[in-house]
């Protein structure tokens, strides 16, 4: 038990306990796809999905950019149960998407983030 040290407006000090609080767990991955740190292939067949799934006790942000071309805001979220929550982007046939690296941050703000990372390759 910790304990915090209050002035008083006499002047006094005032000792009294502070409750003991767990930290705040960071998120956890429980499915990345296509695997993190691999190369996505985009050809003009068709989107190529990459997500992500977490469990986290509290609401968590998913931030997704490209290393060119900044902020990605078209992902959508993945339904999941009750503590895992996901988000996922479709990336569309682009050449501009070449050689770029797409990221995504996990965050509940509270502990330490996630980071993905993905290789584009547009076929």
């Amino acid at each position: 038990m910790s304990v915090s040290l209050l002035t008083t407006l006499s002047g006094c000090l005032d000792f009294r306990p502070v409750p003991w609080q767990e930290p705040n767990a960071s998120p956890e991955m429980r499915t990345v796809y296509p695997d993190a740190d691999t190369t996505v292939s985009i050809t003009a067949q068709g989107a190529q999905a990459v997500g992500v799934i977490v469990e986290d006790e509290d609401t968590v942000t998913f931030i997704w950019s490209l290393s060119r071309d900044g902020y990605v805001g078209t992902a959508t979220p993945i339904p999941a149960s009750e503590h895992a929550q996901g988000s996922q982007i479709k990336l569309a046939y682009d050449p501009g998407l070449d050689g770029q690296t797409l990221t995504c941050v996990v965050s509940d703000g509270l502990s330490e983030d996630l980071t993905f990372r993905w290789q584009l390759e547009v076929l």
